[in-house]
């Protein structure tokens, strides 16, 4: 037998690929078609909103998004190069970024001059209190330098109200807090 089958190999495939698709039309059979159904348990789950950021870096800059407000979400970027700290919000109405804010982060975080800064950034989501008009958004973004132990939160003074007519925001990134991550420094 074992002959056989090395003498026609081209009749196992074959017999390979209809055992395969019987297999397969087996497994889409109705279920009244078997002696026995079970029931499948159904679970129904609430719906709520799902909000996810990601950030990634590399030696020279680094990015991350967050959440700006119920529909928009910001683009944060750092050069490590020069320090500056963008958040670029896009519109979904326009399709357009529409919002610039700023920061320049080496001297919230005492980068020393001449010596290469060892970024790293993250966003975290938060509840301001409600008021009118330009509000704060509803991310924070950290950034932190390994050489000082430093690191620094920002937010986005926002105005919904801009964004609606689709117009254009420019302003400063507001520091928020500034923290100690080391409490050795680094040589």
């Amino acid at each position: 037998m074992t002959r056989w089958l090395k003498r026609n190999p081209l009749v196992v495939l074959g017999l390979g690929i209809v055992i395969g698709l019987l297999t397969a039309v087996a497994a889409r059979m109705p279920a009244s078609f078997s002696s026995t159904t079970v029931a499948q348990p159904q679970i129904i789950m609430p719906e709520f909103p799902l909000h996810a950021s990601g950030a990634h870096g590399s030696d020279g800059f680094a990015m991350a998004t967050g959440n700006i407000d119920e529909n928009s979400d910001g683009l944060f970027t750092l050069d490590y190069l020069t320090g500056d700290l963008m958040c670029w919000v896009l519109n979904p109405k326009t399709g357009t970024f529409t919002a610039l804010f700023t920061a320049n982060v080496m001297a919230d975080l005492g980068a020393e001059k001449g010596k290469k800064p060892n970024f790293a950034m993250a966003t975290g989501l938060v509840s301001w209190p409600a008021g009118g008009g330009a509000r704060p958004g509803n991310s924070v973004v950290y950034v932190a330098d390994a050489n000082t132990g430093k690191f620094v939160a920002y937010g986005v003074l926002f105005d919904p109200g801009a964004k609606a007519v689709g117009g254009l925001q420019k302003g400063p990134l507001q520091k928020i807090t500034v923290g100690q991550g080391r409490n050795v420094p680094q040589r």
